[in-house]
């Protein structure tokens, strides 16, 4: 252990690997539930986040929010 990696590499968490069918498909990373939290108001929804490559890589979020009342 050094100043530059405080934390002993048995105490790491284990990378996750994701396999594709294809070369530079889309990876989803979550699905599920979230919220979104602004100050007092909190909306719940389900959530996906996908790690994209093309035009160039980036991280995408989709958020669909419950309908109040709604089962």
């Amino acid at each position: 252990m050094n100043a530059a990696n405080s934390v002993p590499s048995n105490h790491l968490p284990k990378p996750t690997l994701y396999l594709g069918q294809h070369p530079n498909q889309p990876i989803q990373l979550y699905r599920g539930f979230a919220e979104l939290i602004k100050g007092e108001q909190v909306i719940e929804g389900q959530a996906t986040t996908i790690f994209g490559w093309f035009p160039s890589p980036c991280v995408k979020f989709e958020f669909t929010h419950f309908t109040p009342g709604a089962n």
